[in-house]
């Protein structure tokens, strides 16, 4: 396993407070190193931001599909119908409507759906906290159902949601959550997976901690 990330994984495992106290060295070795540039760490971190986005969007996709005939997909269409129209009440409503069919569903790929489909809302207008945070509870929901249903899918689809939301906290718990699961299940495709899940997270903290 690469250094980096295992340090990382042990990082985020610690949760918020862990986090920042345990990355106070690395960060500090990270400064040293941009003093001398290295190519091999510069491609190292385009490789796991490009793994990140195709990852995001794949999932999206897949998601995109088991949706679109249930009711909570419907309504999330509506929602996206309603901002192409720039009809923000109307997003709003459809909202509300997606996210009491996701609740009904007891999906956690619905959950993650109505999560997404807030901050959506929130680029068209909707104010960015209150978004923000159903945006939270939405992909809170959905990691519990996910660790529910033994589904690591689920949990490294919501785990990644709140790392896009820089909940470093709750990624933290749902790598956690990931970890514990991989290693019931003695599953080495599974445990690979995590590893890989530790190595975004990783990169995508550079990308955000900035220079």
């Amino acid at each position: 396993m690469n250094p980096m990330t295992t340090q990382w994984r042990r990082v985020i495992l610690g949760g918020m407070l862990g986090f920042f106290l345990a990355g106070l060295g690395f960060l500090s070795r990270l400064e040293a190193d941009r003093a001398r540039p290295d190519q091999r760490h510069t491609a190292a971190i385009q490789e796991m931001r490009s793994q990140w986005q195709a990852y995001l969007v794949r999932s999206d996709l897949e998601a995109e599909a088991r949706a679109r005939d249930s009711a909570w997909g419907i309504d999330l269409r509506k929602i996206d119908e309603a901002l192409a129209k720039g009809d923000i009440a109307g997003a709003r409503r459809a909202w509300q409507e997606a996210y009491s069919a996701a609740l009904g569903s007891r999906r956690w790929d619905a959950m993650v759906g109505v999560g997404q489909a807030s901050l959506r809302i929130a680029d068209a207008g909707e104010h960015r906290a209150l978004a923000e945070s159903k945006a939270r509870q939405a992909y809170l929901t959905a990691l519990f159902r996910a660790r529910h249903e033994g589904s690591l899918d689920g949990v490294l689809r919501a785990t990644e949601a709140f790392a896009a939301l820089g909940d470093w906290e709750m990624a933290g718990q749902g790598v956690a959550v990931a970890e514990r699961m991989a290693t019931k299940a003695q599953d080495a495709g599974a445990r690979e997976r995590v590893d890989a899940l530790a190595g975004r997270l990783a990169a995508r903290f550079l990308m955000t901690a900035g220079p």
